[in-house]
């Protein structure tokens, strides 16, 4: 869907019609019929207005009659008619073409690498034709959700909240009746990835036959992408699929963002285990094993430890920091641990800014240009010399002026990995005004592994210094390790070379389309002035 037609369409506000309007299908679609100004795009916005209708009206009170929109509406709340009927018979009092697809769908039982079942398949939804295209919408999905779902034989290891272990509980959760945009005109490159067709000729319907996954092998292999993903312009540069296997009891899942949010994502997790499992657990282990890291501002990494054998679900969500809305489901993963981690090891303290690395604290700060690009730094121990174990420039206003100061954990001296280790008078910050930049100094009293935290507050301010930016000062520097961050690298500049040269080719069809839409246009001219 181009831009200029998507903010068409959210321009759209619920429809009202007065219970005169509603009594018979022709009155409503002419009531809505009146209220579209726009003569572009007529029948993809009567479609969206029937769409946000029907969402808005499934909690209306009172009675209605048989065969009125109203009626139907209820039938559907009841179970007793399908969202696609509901569509199918609007569609068709208002002549809008359109055609029912079957198939498998990965709707709220489905949860990341499960096999082909019953409740995968006989699902259905809708494609219809306006304005001379073909377009996908998922009816269910488009006017409700259900929130708070839970299989229940999963039991919680960790989240971004610092959650304890503890035994989800069986339910079935509550419906939200809303208009849900997301579903309607889907790109089917995207749809596929959560409807696949039982005939696969239907993928894309304005090019009947282009097959985008093969088989249902494929489909049920591909990542369990959620709408935040691509909300949120995400690409996932890590193993493309839903079934990850772990290395020696460990894992890790990167992701690029689109740059227009770059530096302003927030991302919250969870890391659940198959109850069935849980008798493996060691249970003094579990806090602080999922490391999360951003790269450059756009990439992020996320290092879980897995300290048992079993199977683990991660569940990743993402909004923009600061911001009041709600995070949206981003990615899950099925994660099969064969080897526990060896002597697994709390992650280290972030200082409760939830990411290791430049993140968009840091740039609140004050903080600009870290001399680290990734959130870990690799040193030597030394007891005696305050080694300079990051830096960073500041902003270039004279009367935004701040105090720095820096904090040092550690947890490889604590008995067990239970008790976290302060390393106080062992960390210095530099602060050279004239430069305007910020260096950070620690003592590294031994081989391990360490956050350094750093603090700051305006000058004068009698409220505590608040963590800005947190990274991991580790003296581990294995030929593993390397060859793992290299690989992270190559990945980054291919995936950024490709979503760059997809970039350019959807400007050239844009391009394309608006200079034969001109043509069209000139030819209508030239024929209605019978030049």
């Amino acid at each position: 869907m181009t831009n200029h037609l998507a903010a068409g369409l959210q321009r759209i506000k619920m429809l009202k019609a007065s219970s005169k309007h509603t009594d018979t299908f022709p009155n409503l679609l002419r009531c809505l019929q009146e209220k579209l100004t726009d003569s572009r795009h007529r029948e993809l916005y009567l479609v969206r207005g029937i769409m946000a209708w029907i969402a808005h009206n499934q909690t209306a009170n009172g009675r209605w009659r048989y065969n009125t929109p109203l009626g139907i509406v209820k039938e559907m709340i009841e179970r007793r008619v399908t969202a696609v009927e509901v569509f199918a018979t609007f569609f068709g009092y208002a002549n809008i073409e359109h055609e029912i697809i079957r198939g498998r769908a990965k709707a709220v039982k489905y949860r990341a690498g499960d096999p082909d079942s019953d409740y995968l398949k006989n699902h259905s939804w809708i494609m219809f034709k306006a304005d001379g295209t073909w377009h996908l919408m998922q009816p269910d999905w488009c006017i409700q959700k259900r929130i708070g779902f839970e299989h229940g034989d999963e039991t919680d290891i960790e989240d971004s909240h610092g959650g304890n272990v503890a035994l989800k509980g069986q339910s079935a959760g509550t419906f939200i009746y809303e208009v849900n945009d997301f579903w309607f005109c889907t790109r089917p490159n995207v749809f596929v990835k959560r409807c696949f067709p039982d005939d696969s000729q239907m993928q894309n319907p304005n090019k009947r036959g282009e097959v985008l996954l093969k088989m249902v092998k494929e489909f049920l292999n591909v990542p369990d992408y959620r709408q935040g993903y691509f909300t949120y312009g995400l690409t996932l540069i890590s193993e493309k699929s839903c079934n990850i296997k772990s290395k020696n009891g460990m894992c890790c899942i990167s992701l690029l963002a689109d740059k227009k949010f770059s530096g302003r994502l927030d991302f919250a997790y969870e890391l659940t285990l198959l109850s069935s499992n849980a008798n493996n657990l060691i249970t003094k282990q579990l806090r602080r094993l999922v490391m999360s890291q951003v790269k450059n501002t756009d990439t992020f990494v996320f290092e879980i430890r897995l300290p048992a054998v079993g199977v683990y679900f991660f569940k990743l969500s993402v909004g923009l920091f600061d911001s009041k809305s709600s995070k949206q489901n981003c990615l899950q993963f099925r994660i099969t641990c064969d080897k526990a981690v060896e002597n697994c090891k709390l992650c280290p303290e972030d200082g409760g800014l939830g990411v290791f690395g430049f993140g968009p604290e840091a740039e609140d700060a004050g903080l600009r240009s870290p001399y680290v690009l990734g959130a870990k730094v690799v040193v030597k121990p030394d007891k005696k010399l305050k080694q300079n174990v990051m830096s960073f420039h500041t902003d270039d206003d004279p009367n935004n002026e701040r105090e720095y100061e820096a904090v040092m954990f550690g947890n490889d001296f604590a008995d067990e990995g239970a008790v976290e280790v302060s390393f106080d008078g062992q960390v210095e910050t530099v602060y050279n005004k004239d430069k305007r930049k910020v260096d950070v100094k620690a003592n590294i009293p031994k081989d391990g592994e360490y956050s350094v935290v750093v603090k700051t507050k305006r000058k004068g301010e009698k409220q505590s210094s608040k963590p800005a930016a947190c990274y991991v000062v580790t003296t581990k520097n294995d030929k593993e390790n390397e060859k793992n961050e290299q690989q992270l690298n190559e990945s980054i500049k291919k995936t950024k070379l490709y979503k760059n040269l997809e970039k350019k080719k959807e400007k050239i069809v844009r391009a394309r389309t608006s200079l034969e839409n001109l043509h069209s246009d000139i030819d209508s001219l030239m024929k209605e002035l019978n030049v």
